[in-house]
Parts: C-alpha cells; structure tokens; sequence
C-alpha cells in the first residue's frame, strides 16, 4: 500500500497590518448571526465598540461574550455553547489570544443539533457531527489555534488535554493582523513566541513529518528566531511583529499536519498542575528535548541550526536556544515551576496518551519520559 500524506490548511487567510478593517467583508461571506469571543478588556474597549460598528454596517447581527480569565474550561465552553445556541448563532469569532482562540473553536465545532455535554466530548465521545464555522483574529503570535483542528481545555485541575474535530475545526477565515499584537506585554510576547519556536522546531522533526510539513516548520522556525527578541525588546516594530504573527500561523499549519513531540506531550500536565502559561513551559523543556532527541534527529537539529543562524549541529542549536531562554528570563528547569520528583509519575501518567508524545522522532516509554523529566531536576 502506498505511503498516504493528507495535508489540510485554512481555506482563506487575510494577513498585512491593518488588515483587521476587512473583518466584516470577510465575515458577512460566512455567516448573519455572529457570536463574538473576546477577553474582558477587549469587550470593554472603544477598539472593540469600532469592530462591532463594522460587522453591523455589514448587515450582520453581533453579540459579544466575554471569555473567562486564564486557559479556557470545559465548563466554561459549556456556558458559552449554551449561549450560542440560545442566540442561534451561524457563525462564532473569536479575537484574542490562543485560549480565546480554542474556545471559540470549541463552541464553534460543537455547535450542532442533539450534542452531547462538552465534557462527553473531553473525555473521548466521538464528534458526531460538523458544527459551524468559525472565524480567527489572532492578537498574540504563539499557539497557531487558527490553523488547527483541536482545542486545548481544562477540566478544573483534574486534566489538560485536546478535543479534536475534523478539518471543520480548522478557521473558516483567518485574519492576520500582526498590527493587533504591537500591545502583547513582553513577557507574553516572549512565552506565546516560545510555544510557536517550539512548534515549529517539534513539528519539523516529528516522526510525522513529510515533504509537504517540513517547508512550512522551517519557514516557521527561521522567522520566529529572527523576530522574537526584536518584537519583546520593540513592541511596535513592524517588521518584527510581521514575522512573528507568520510564523506562528506557518508553524500552525505544519503542527495540524505532523503534530508536535516530547515537549508538547508533557507540557500541558506541567502547565495546568503547577499554573505556568504553557509558552514557559515549553520554552523551559525545549532544549531538554533537543537534547533527548539528537541521536535520531540529529540531521534536522543541524539543519535548523543552520538555517536559524545557529550553528551546524544539534548541539549548537540546544545551546541556543538555552541563550535564548536566558535573554528572555525563561527558566532553565522544570524544578523552578515547583516540580519534584515525586511529582514525575502523575505527569508521566497524564503524558503517555498524548498524540504529541506517540510522534516524537524517537519512541519514547514511561522509564524514558520520566528520566527525561528527571534530568532536569538537578538542574537550575
């Protein structure tokens, strides 16, 4: 049997500053009745009063909800299910961060006639139906939610994983407007670029990476290195802020075809026990990982080392990207965030089932992840 690649991307993107004034026009070709997601302060500001002006004049009825605070709940997808449904809405956007990003995707997704409750779903009830579709306006450069078929949720603290839909989960459009991310703190900045390097670095060498991926995580990869410390050191420059929001959506479109590895398969246990935003985590575990992974994916790490500007070997680029890590103020060891040794077993249990974890470059087993968690723990 022939070797099968599927390869699936956003059916429209808009991208360019100031790009954000066509949301309407784009909106209007997707659907009349819009449920807006956003976070508190964006609701409450006069940006958003000028978006909601804009939709209207478009002909399109708007109703705007607010997000939780932090990373989003299945009870919180829940609530605004509910209101999606109450509204009868067509069509959901979501303008905001990656957790804004993966609730409206999720409300999005599970929009349809006789559903389950969410957490049915969190928990492995197969997806029966297609829901509506949903529109992305990316305002960090990290999770590359916009591109992707799955959404990360929470259930309270009990566990952190993805419900993940068919290619209709993926953004029905995309606007890119790296202009909106000019107002990202520079900590943010620097966690949400992190979780896209590493994105883009994971998916570049995954065990499922093919000629179609790889362009689109090396592409990623050598925009992201060469922006990120200019958009934290310069919020508004433009160029800097251009890369990143690119990258970060490449890096997306790479991540939904060749999934991720190591880092990402243990990331989001670390990240929801300990309460450390998930950019930090992966940033903190990525060099880890290079170094876990070198005696498979040696050849690639060298690859990206060279064209980042960062040496010629997997070694050279571990070590850089640990520079970097220091020059954003990103820890060097899981054992910052609190963990301990005997916390490594409840993340290896929580770990192990992750798709992101079963397309590491090397196969990794329970003894394996935990020394590679381990390693770290002497390390400061």
């Amino acid at each position: 049997m022939p070797l099968l690649h599927l390869f699936e991307a956003p059916e429209r993107i808009v991208a360019g500053w100031g790009v954000i004034s066509r949301l309407g026009e784009e909106a209007k070709t997707v659907g009349k009745n819009l449920l807006l997601l956003c976070s508190s302060r964006t609701a409450e500001s006069e940006w958003m009063k000028g978006i909601v002006g804009q939709l209207e004049r478009e002909g399109l009825t708007v109703s705007v909800e607010v997000c939780d605070a932090g990373e989003p709940t299945v009870d919180a997808v829940e609530k605004l299910l509910r209101r999606a449904e109450n509204l009868d809405a067509d069509v959901v956007i979501g303008i905001g961060g990656g957790s804004v990003l993966d609730t409206a995707k999720a409300v999005a997704g599970l929009k349809f006639p006789d559903r389950r409750p969410v957490i049915d779903y969190f928990y492995g009830q197969p997806i029966e139906r297609r829901g509506v579709p949903w529109i992305a306006v990316p305002t960090t450069s990290g999770t590359g939610s916009e591109a992707t078929p799955n959404s990360v949720l929470s259930d309270g603290d009990k566990l952190k994983q993805s419900i993940r839909g068919d290619r209709s989960w993926i953004a029905a459009r995309i606007i890119l407007d790296p202009e909106l991310t000019v107002s990202c703190p520079p900590n943010v900045t620097a966690w949400s670029g992190m979780d896209a390097l590493t994105q883009a670095i994971e998916s570049y060498t995954s065990a499922k990476a093919n000629a179609l991926t790889e362009p689109y995580s090396l592409k990623a990869a050598v925009l992201i290195a060469g922006s990120l410390e200019t958009a934290c050191r310069e919020p508004g420059h433009r160029q800097a802020r251009t890369d990143m929001a690119y990258g970060s959506l490449l890096a997306g479109i790479a991540l939904a075809n060749a999934r991720l590895g190591i880092v990402h398969g243990v990331a989001h246990s670390i990240g929801l026990h300990f309460h450390v935003p998930h950019g930090l985590v992966c940033g903190t575990l990525l060099p880890w990982a290079i170094d876990f992974n070198q005696d498979v994916a040696g050849d690639k790490y060298a690859a990206l080392a060279r064209a980042i500007g960062a040496g010629s070997s997997a070694r050279d680029l571990a070590d850089w990207v640990r520079g970097l890590n220091r020059r954003l103020n990103i820890p060097s060891s899981i054992r910052e965030f609190g963990v301990n040794k005997e916390d490594v077993p409840r993340i290896v249990e929580e770990s192990m089932p992750s798709g992101s974890l079963k397309a590491n470059p090397k196969p990794v087993s329970r003894e394996e992840l935990a020394g590679f968690l381990e390693a770290q723990l002497g390390q400061m």
